[in-house]
């Protein structure tokens, strides 16, 4: 009931932003606390995003007044803006790759700067001679459960729990949010594989972290990204429509690599921020989004179809249901609702407003929904809809006999 109130005065809150009533009957609903805090500290008549009276943040450095609107989605980490939750407190993205991971932890990074959450900023792990370094900069790598990608494991004698713990020390040091990505397949706790989670469950309960546990409503689209991307060679391979023989091409379809698999250096970045902004603003420009073709379809091994849903299914409720056994909370988004807002489908927006209230409000945040919808509306159709299925998949017709007599079969989408 208290998560259905919260979305719905973060809904309400939305109309109220774009003019319509209801502000009034929100307040009732979700407590006087919010409209309090709202109208207390923030000013609203203007649009601005940043305390009315007193600029001065925790650390006692000033922070810059701007208008919320003046200021770009790529320019969101030259600003300071009050905090609308704890500032220190770490936060988790727990997804399964081939999910939208990355580009929900783009946007989250500045929708949580946005709301004065000074997280780290985003970037590629510095690899040399196949061994991961400490950043040259400010910005992070998302998967720090990851023994490819976090630098601190070594020093920690190879205890990722505690490699976490000294990371969360570094970026505080620094006066800035530690948050990363958990893949689900280092938090299922049957030591088998990529498993983290009996090392890292300790600290995590620990620091009290945040999180967030998000996934796709279609399972099949994920088993589709994992054929496409060469994860999954059980699941199937990719082949290009041209010639109908299997491709190479793999993780080159996003344009470019993922924050997990290369480093990318941007020599002509003079400072830290210059360096991790223009980072953030590469990914960003290259259109890193799971949605993206380029001349392949998935030719899907139908025989372990099944199996594959099954699996990916699983991954994510193992997970779910460890973090709940260790006592740390979370909600569950839709990698549909967090994006498709860059899509032109009717109500993406609204959906996607109310999507990102409630990741926020599990990274304990109060979210500002017109701070949302300012930011979303710059990403509105940059991306395409989702393709039908006869469009992305080389043997649809097989596919589809395949799931038509099980609880799969509304997976497959028509139009």
């Amino acid at each position: 009931m208290a998560r259905l109130l919260a979305i719905l005065a973060c809904f309400i809150s939305y109309a109220s932003a774009l003019g319509l009533s209801g502000r009034r009957w929100a307040e009732d609903v979700a407590g006087a606390e919010v409209g309090k805090e709202e109208t207390d500290a923030w000013r609203y008549d203007a649009g601005t995003a940043v305390h009315a009276a007193d600029a001065t943040q925790a650390d006692g450095s000033q922070a810059e007044v701007v208008d919320l609107v003046t200021v770009m989605p790529e320019d969101v980490f030259k600003y300071k803006f009050p905090a609308r939750g704890d500032e220190f407190t770490p936060r988790m993205l727990a997804m399964r790759g081939c999910s939208g991971s990355s580009a929900i932890m783009l946007h989250a990074r500045k929708l949580l700067r946005f709301h004065g959450i000074p997280v780290t900023w985003g970037g590629q792990p510095n690899i040399v001679g196949g061994k991961p370094q400490p950043p040259t900069g400010m910005a992070w790598p998302d998967e720090m459960l990851s023994p490819r990608i976090n630098w601190l494991l070594e020093k920690a004698g190879g205890d990722m729990g505690l490699a976490v713990d000294m990371a969360n020390t570094a970026a505080t040091s620094k006066n800035m949010t530690f948050f990363l990505k958990g893949m689900v397949q280092h938090l299922q706790g049957d030591r088998l594989g990529n498993d983290e989670w009996d090392s890292v469950k300790g600290p995590l309960v620990k620091l009290k972290t945040m999180v967030v546990v998000g996934t796709r409503k279609n399972t099949l689209d994920q088993v589709l990204c994992q054929i496409k991307d060469c994860f999954q060679h059980s699941y199937g391979i990719p082949v290009d429509v041209r010639t109908g023989k299997e491709s190479d091409l793999c993780f080159d379809r996003r344009k470019i690599r993922l924050l997990s698999e290369d480093v990318v250096v941007t020599n002509n970045a003079s400072t830290d921020l210059d360096r991790s902004v223009a980072v953030s603003n590469m990914i960003d420009n290259k259109g890193l989004h799971f949605r993206r073709n380029i001349g392949y379809k998935a030719l899907v091994n139908s025989s372990q179809l099944l199996r594959a849903l099954d699996i990916e299914e699983k991954l994510v409720a193992r997970a779910k249901n460890n973090l709940k056994s260790a006592g740390l909370n979370f909600s569950t988004v839709y990698a549909e609702d967090l994006l498709d807002f860059q899509t032109s489908l009717k109500g993406a927006q609204e959906r996607a407003v109310v999507a990102w209230c409630t990741l926020l409000r599990s990274f304990g945040v109060q979210p500002d929904a017109r701070a949302i919808q300012f930011y979303l509306k710059h990403f509105a159709n940059t991306y395409p809809v989702q393709a039908k299925h006869k469009d992305v998949i080389h043997n649809f017709e097989e596919v589809h006999q395949t799931l038509l007599q099980t609880k799969y079969r509304t997976l497959i989408r028509f139009d």
